[in-house]
């Protein structure tokens, strides 16, 4: 009996068991989800409305169209989103999470807290008025 007879069908076998290691891993890069970025609108931040569960938690109000969003994020070092109260902000909703684009490009992925529908959100930022007030008290 030849060697080659022998290490054939070996090699062709572990060559097909590597296309069918290879092939899933491959194929789980392409199905990334592409993001839909949206422009929003940072109210506040850190957002009053949510108690902080420790002080390693960074927290925002966002006003999207016509919905805010109170996201927070576990804050790691040098992992603090660069954005401004006041500012507009790039957003998107995607497989259950809500990511957040800061000044610098960077992407982070935050925890949706809370969501409250306000068609009227942006006249109460305008008028000045605070997040989480009843509707008789101005803000300062």
């Amino acid at each position: 009996m030849d060697i080659r007879s022998i290490l054939e069908p070996r090699r062709t076998v572990l060559i097909l068991l590597t296309g069918l290691l290879v092939i899933p891993v491959l194929s789980a890069k392409k199905s990334r989800t592409v993001l839909d970025w949206k422009t929003g609108y940072v109210w506040e931040s850190p957002d009053a409305c949510i108690d902080t569960w420790g002080l390693n938690r960074e927290t925002f109000l966002i006003f999207g169209e016509d919905t805010l969003y109170h996201v927070s994020h576990r804050l790691l070092i040098g992992h603090k989103a660069g954005v401004m109260e006041r500012s507009t902000v790039k957003y998107a909703l995607a497989g259950g999470g809500f990511y957040l684009q800061d000044e610098a490009g960077r992407v982070f992925k935050l925890a949706v807290v809370k969501t409250e529908f306000d068609p009227n959100a942006m006249a109460r930022i305008n008028s000045g008025r605070q997040p989480c007030q009843p509707a008789g008290v101005a803000g300062l």
